[in-house]
């Protein structure tokens, strides 16, 4: 598997380049994929896989590398955007934690309608949904009623404790995904998460954020007058 970091360091050395040859000229964004050839049973399979693979990376505007295993993930670079985003990164992280202490300060029983109220002040959310301490899911996936897709029902009961949002959550406090393709949507997501404590119980809350969702706020910042 690719070192991220080198991934974007080769991004970052093409655009380097580019600008010096061609500085007039149009942005002009690299995409590439890497696929584990030992979870391919035939090459019809790889075919399909490749051309899969080939149609997310068009729909992504920026340099794009994505790599293929259990759960997908993206690796993106785009230097005209890239203060933007930490920008943005720092609002969602600001942003989940006023929902984390909001939660927090009502009953139990009542979060999955408070997290449901929750979409109307931070509507880029497209799901949440809590975990107790070992990882099970005590609370129904709680889906944005404004979302025009399909999103895929997550119930009271499933275990991801061996998520990377709930073990990061658990350990560091709070945790932000990379990009990666969601079995919720079958699109490209990223998860929030932040462990709390409530009557002397440790839980952690989890929020989805569709990437067209972080493209909007790409746009709504860049429209904000200074």
């Amino acid at each position: 598997v690719p070192e991220r970091e080198r991934i974007k360091e080769l991004f970052r050395e093409f655009h380097r380049e580019f600008v010096l040859l061609f500085a007039e000229s149009r942005p002009v964004y690299v995409y590439g994929y890497c696929i584990n050839m030992a979870t391919v049973e035939s090459q019809d399979r790889l075919y399909r896989l490749r051309e899969e693979l080939r149609d997310r990376t068009r729909r992504i505007e920026g340099s794009v590398f994505i790599v293929h295993g259990l759960q997908p993930t993206l690796i993106l670079y785009d230097p005209t955007k890239q203060k933007l985003i930490t920008n943005i990164r720092r609002k969602i992280l600001e942003d989940f934690r006023e929902i984390v202490e909001h939660v927090r300060k009502e009953p139990r029983d009542m979060w999955e309608f408070i997290l449901y109220d929750v979409f109307e002040k931070y509507p880029y959310f497209e799901l949440f949904y809590i975990m107790g301490e070992r990882g099970l899911q005590i609370t129904n996936n709680i889906v944005n009623p404004k979302v025009d897709y399909l999103v895929a029902p997550g119930k009271k009961g499933r275990d991801r404790s061996d998520k990377p949002y709930f073990r990061r959550a658990m350990s560091e406090g709070i945790f932000i995904s990379d990009v990666y393709i969601s079995k919720a949507t079958d699109d490209f997501c990223i998860t929030v998460s932040e462990r709390f404590s409530y009557e002397g119980r440790t839980y952690v809350l989890a929020g989805d954020i569709n990437f067209r969702q972080i493209h909007r706020l790409v746009r709504s910042y860049r429209e904000t007058p200074a």
